[in-house]
């Protein structure tokens, strides 16, 4: 339903003008779990309408041909870690002749293939290392959490009196002073259809 109205809302930019379009980026990971007819049409038409998708899988077999011809049929950027024999042919033939299947194959850990997309150009395959990401010192995540409760909880006894006179009576219950003054919104901000 949601990859519907994305799309939907992308379409609908069809009556603006190119250099109006804003890109919008979507990203879906397990893809194969999505992977419809509709989203076969959204990756045939996403590109005119600046809708950027990231779309992210285990293995190619997860999806069905027609979906499998349009991904690659499409596709502007695409990185591959290591991955089984089966699918190494498949891609062998994105990244060739830089690379072929053994060496798809034989990827180590935190290595990949990529291939770009640059203004619309195709750049040869390349390969890559993931970061060393190392997990920091200090754990902010109790401060971080603190801060949040502070900014935006009110204490329980007053939400679970303002939830009791809200499912008696379906009035509005009163908010906090606190959660009044972070419910700032501004008519500036709002959103005029569509969306994207």
């Amino acid at each position: 339903m949601i990859i519907t109205k994305i799309y939907q809302a992308a379409m609908a930019r069809a009556d603006l003008r190119e250099e109006d379009r804003k890109d919008f980026y979507f990203y879906v990971d397990e893809f194969q779990n999505f992977a419809t007819d509709t989203f076969a049409e959204i990756l045939s038409e996403a590109r005119k309408y600046r809708l950027c998708l990231t779309i992210a899988h285990q293995y190619i077999g997860q999806l069905d041909e027609v979906v499998r011809k349009t991904v690659f049929g499409n596709v502007g950027s695409m990185v591959s870690f290591r991955v089984g024999a089966e699918d190494a042919v498949v891609l062998a033939e994105e990244y060739t002749p830089i690379f072929n299947v053994r060496d798809i194959i034989n990827l180590g850990v935190r290595e990949f293939y990529l291939k770009m997309s640059i203004d619309g150009e195709l750049s040869e395959a390349f390969s890559g290392k993931t970061l060393d990401v190392n997990y920091p010192e200090t754990d902010h995540s109790r401060a971080i959490i603190e801060a949040s409760r502070q900014a935006y909880c009110a204490p329980r006894e007053e939400v679970e009196d303002m939830l009791l006179k809200w499912d008696e009576g379906g009035v509005d219950a009163p908010l906090s002073a606190k959660a009044k003054n972070n419910m700032v919104i501004q008519e500036t901000e709002a959103f005029e259809a569509p969306l994207l």
